[in-house]
Order: structure tokens, then sequence, then C-alpha cells
């Protein structure tokens, strides 16, 4: 699983921000990062706005977002993910909330919420109680698909007929 820091239209964004050193709701147990050679938080550059595919801990990271929170314009996370950034103490104003194939501008950039073949889960008995997928971000010189997990499915298809061809 990867976090994305990207580039466009002056714009910084990040996508899926996880820098724990586990991707647990346990800090002593769960996934253990394999390579040391992270990033420090400290180092990295002024960022704009995060983006979020599903709220699985290896890509919805309490401690990443807390970090980065403060210095961000918005949040946007699939439908349902805000009551969680809201129980973190995240500004209301700040959490973006979109369904698949909903699409919106950031100054320059067109951005969609597009399906994936996946699910949600935080915990035993919350499946799939808020969405997850993927996100396009296009300027007008580049742009760049994002899938978070996916299995495939029809939905790339669907995707690439809307949105495509992507840079990234």
């Amino acid at each position: 699983h990867s976090t994305v820091l990207g580039h466009l239209d002056n714009k910084t964004f990040i996508v899926d921000p996880v820098f724990s050193v586990r991707a647990s709701p346990i800090s002593c147990l769960g996934p253990k990062r394999f390579d040391g050679s992270l990033t420090p938080l400290s180092e990295l550059p002024s960022i704009d706005f995060i983006f979020i595919t599903h709220n699985h801990y290896d890509h919805l990271d309490r401690y990443s977002i807390m970090a980065l929170h403060e210095q961000v314009q918005a949040i946007y996370v699939p439908d349902g993910n805000g009551a969680l950034l809201s129980e973190w103490g995240i500004c209301q104003s700040k959490i973006k909330e979109f369904k698949w194939f909903e699409e919106f501008f950031i100054e320059n950039l067109m951005v969609c919420f597009c399906p994936t073949q996946h699910f949600s889960s935080r915990g035993l008995f919350d499946r799939d109680k808020t969405l997850w997928g993927s996100w396009v971000i296009k300027s007008k010189s580049h742009s760049l698909f994002v899938s978070g997990d996916s299995g495939y499915n029809e939905h790339f298809k669907v995707i690439a007929q809307k949105y495509a061809p992507f840079d990234i």
C-alpha cells in the first residue's frame, strides 16, 4: 500500500497518508512497516489537501491525519467517513464527503471520487458501513488515477471511458 504525494496546478496533495510504524488500531500489534526509509513528516512540503480512499488502517491513519490536518485546506473522504474524523477533533468545515462519480473542482483541478472493487471496515461490525473508492485528479495538462485498493472489475472500464487517458 502506498501513500501518494502529488503536485498539480500549484496544489500539493497527499493520498492515504500513513506515517505510523504499524497499520493497526493497537500501536504494538498489526502489520509493521518493512522499510525504515520513510520521509519524516517534518520534511514534507506544505500540503493543501488530503484524499482518503477508504477507512482501513493502512489507508486512514489517525496519527498522520492528526499531524497534517491543521496545515491542509480540506480532507476529502468517502461518504460516511467524516464522522470518524470529527470524532478525532478535525474541524467539520475541513471534512468533505463524496459518493461514487461525484465530481468537484479545486480551482483548476477537476476531481472525481470513483468506485473500486473493495470494502470498508475498521472493526468487527462495521463492514461496508462507509463508502470506499478511488480518485481521479485532472489538471489542464496532467491526469492522475489513484485506486487505493481494488480488485479487477467493470469499474475500470467505466472510469477509463469517462476520464482517461491518465499520465499516472
